[in-house]
């Protein structure tokens, strides 16, 4: 199964005492032993380190390591040309959002992991379902 993972996710591990941290710690870990393959973004990679930078104790080396590990386990990628095309031409609100929908469609994801109560895969386009990191796993033990 393949996983495309929000940029929040990716901010639950980070960032200690975030409501779904404990569920994102499951995927990741899961993700680590080989059980899930994940696709994130490079601009997920890029956010998660301004929003992190924003938080008190922000340690920047520590935030590379982090991200250098996980460049072995997960399929990280950059938004192109033509995602970024059909975000802008989907006339959404929220152009990220519908950057990374439009990159876990590309990227061929059985499911979209994220915090976001907002954020859904646009119609008629594709049928992957959108699960939050808590969602996803009660389905992983069931």
């Amino acid at each position: 199964m393949k996983v495309f993972l929000d940029t929040n996710v990716l901010l639950d591990i980070l960032i200690p005492g975030r409501p779904q941290g404990p569920a994102s710690g499951t995927v990741f870990s899961q993700i680590r032993k080989g059980r899930l393959e994940a696709e994130l973004s490079t601009q997920s990679i890029i956010d998660a380190s301004y929003v992190c930078s924003r938080c008190e104790g922000f340690e920047p080396e520590q935030f590379r390591k982090s991200m250098l590990g996980l460049l072995g386990s997960i399929n990280i990628s950059g938004i192109d040309y033509f995602e970024l095309r059909e975000a802008l031409l989907s006339g959404r609100k929220d152009l990220g959002d519908a950057a990374q929908a439009a990159h876990a469609w590309r990227a061929n994801c059985d499911i979209v992991i994220s915090g976001d109560k907002s954020f859904h895969m646009p119609g008629g386009e594709t049928d992957i379902p959108v699960m939050t990191p808590t969602e996803f796993v009660k389905k992983m033990k069931a």
